[in-house]
């Protein structure tokens, strides 16, 4: 999964504590960056060709609202977050941000990552494994389990602190992340949809040998689904279910 995020500014430089929390968030431990050298980052990544994953399930916050208190609705998407969320972290990911029941992740910014496309479609994989248990595991219990789509694309995006003086988020904007919005938005039940960019880049990948994130890596097929329309895009899209 690409995803896109922006964030204007970057380039400022930030205090060295919040560079070392961002680092260690994104499980780079043995890395520290002073503020000086995250601005040198952020300013090198203010275009960046990372893969972008969207992650949301099917209407489970508008489903639960039918017959759930605010504090059950809060609880099992809490519960769906974590299932979600670990995959994520442990391929190298960003968690951009949670949009009710949905997860917006990066990877390959803002830590460049030369395999990150692997690692987005390892993650997706495992999200999708992680769900399945899930979803068993509450359909034991008698509770609502609707299933997983996500959608994964691959592209150059803009990078960046986007916000005002008092508040900035780092995310990324352009059409890949528009893209792999609508490829979430697109894919059904377990299903994972990406495009040609991304299985480009993660073949080339294995083929060099710059896979090093975390084992065992799944086997995967791509299926085509032909060229598909979407909102607010103008030409079709070269689909790929994985």
């Amino acid at each position: 999964f690409e995803v896109v995020c922006y964030r204007k500014g970057l380039e400022k430089e930030l205090p060295a504590i919040v560079a070392d929390l961002s680092v260690r968030r994104l499980g780079f431990e043995s890395v520290r960056l002073s503020h000086k050298n995250y601005a040198a980052y952020a300013k090198a990544l203010q275009t960046a060709s990372p893969s972008i994953d969207f992650v949301p399930t099917e209407n489970l916050v508008e489903d639960l609202r039918k017959n759930k208190s605010d504090e059950e609705i809060q609880a099992t998407v809490n519960s769906f977050l974590e299932t979600a969320v670990d995959p994520i972290e442990t391929a190298g990911g960003t968690i951009d941000k949670f949009i009710g029941d949905e997860v917006m992740a990066i990877f390959g910014a803002p830590i460049p990552l030369a395999d990150h496309s692997m690692r987005a479609l390892r993650a997706a994989v495992m999200m999708q494994r992680g769900h399945q248990k899930w979803m068993a595991r509450r359909q034991r219990e008698g509770k609502r389990s609707p299933p997983l789509g996500i959608g994964l694309a691959t592209g150059e995006v803009v990078v960046g602190n986007i916000g005002t003086a008092s508040r900035t988020d780092y995310t990324v904007l352009g059409h890949w992340v528009n893209l792999a919005a609508r490829l979430c938005a697109s894919a059904g039940g377990g299903e994972i949809l990406t495009v040609p960019s991304t299985c480009t880049h993660a073949q080339q990948a294995l083929a060099a040998g710059r896979y090093s994130g975390p084992l065992p890596f799944p086997a995967l097929r791509f299926h085509t689904k032909g060229l598909m329309q979407f909102k607010n895009i103008s030409e079709r899209i070269q689909v790929f279910s994985v």
